[in-house]
């Protein structure tokens, strides 16, 4: 163990992908202009799809403002869309444009996936969404995170690519231990 750990456990307020009940969490703090955070999608995708009752995925902001001027807004939008009930579209499209993340390509994104535009453009402006995000990030600095992405597996830190079989034994290992225990 290397000292940090996760300070705020998964909630049922937060967005996640699984099974909420499982044993085994996954915690993600990202960035939607980071492109190790993009870099990361795919292997995080394959690992909810191979173990959909075993583990709970939870995706927390932490745009990194300094480095990627376009990561707030984007993290307000996906916000904004979970409003009308569409985060993980939003999310995996953020995610994919993250190079060329700017005002007109996340209104063009908010179109795409079918949000009500006029609803959107109340909802970013919406104080609470911010609130939530800075929640996030002061989730991410008291856990110990300092860059993108950075995951928590089950209170196992690691930051950067991580790659699917290195995943996948991790949680092997997880399912091990925690079938082992009472």
């Amino acid at each position: 163990m290397n000292g940090y750990s996760l300070k705020n456990k998964i909630s049922l307020n937060e967005h996640t992908l699984g099974n909420i009940d499982a044993k085994i969490h996954i915690v993600e703090f990202g960035d939607y202009e980071c492109p190790y955070t993009k870099q990361n999608q795919q292997n995080i995708h394959k690992i909810i799809a191979y173990y959909p009752l075993e583990i709970c995925f939870a995706f927390r902001h932490y745009p990194m403002t300094r480095l990627h001027p376009h990561a707030m807004f984007a993290a307000i939008a996906a916000e904004a869309a979970h409003l009308q009930g569409r985060f993980w579209d939003m999310h995996h499209a953020l995610i994919e444009t993250h190079a060329e993340l700017n005002t007109e390509n996340v209104f063009n994104i908010a179109r795409h996936i079918g949000l009500d535009i006029k609803t959107f453009l109340y909802d970013i402006e919406d104080d609470s969404i911010s609130n939530n995000i800075n929640k996030n990030i002061q989730d991410g600095i008291i856990s110990g995170v300092k860059e993108t992405p950075t995951f928590f597996i089950n209170n196992h830190f690691f930051k950067g690519h991580i790659h699917y079989e290195f995943i996948k034994s991790l949680i092997e290992k997880e399912i091990r231990s925690t079938s082992l225990s009472p």
